[in-house]
């Protein structure tokens, strides 16, 4: 992360804060080329926070050549399903089949790295 100087915005700042603790907010720039962003691990609670909470970064980051590993703590399966999206009767273990194949999907298209789950199944 440049400043107009050339100087490491991101080590500037730090420093700076250090030592003029209660002064005027520092401007920080942001760089997804900064090594700061080399890897980063997105936590959700539940499927489908990947896309709407953050996919536009995750794609961001992935898209500069930075690695993105997504926790999940939730396979959905407290969820409701839409009407339509599974059969009718169908009941928890085909939610979360149908929940596990979507972030699965999600995750692919927005060039995350890995996918992780909190706990095992069913979380």
């Amino acid at each position: 992360m440049s400043t107009a100087g050339g100087t490491n915005a991101h080590t500037d700042a730090r420093s700076s804060s250090q030592t003029r603790a209660g002064t005027n907010a520092i401007h920080y720039t942001w760089d997804p080329g900064d090594p700061l962003f080399a890897r980063t691990l997105f936590l959700h609670a539940h499927p489908d926070d990947e896309a709407i909470q953050a996919g536009g970064l995750t794609a961001l980051l992935t898209a500069a050549g930075h690695r993105v590993s997504i926790l999940t703590c939730t396979r959905g399966e407290e969820g409701e399903a839409v009407p339509g999206t599974l059969p009718a009767g169908a009941g928890e273990a085909e939610l979360v089949a149908r929940r596990e194949a979507e972030i699965t999907r999600a995750r692919a298209i927005l060039g995350a790295t890995d996918g992780f789950w909190l706990g095992t199944v069913p979380a």
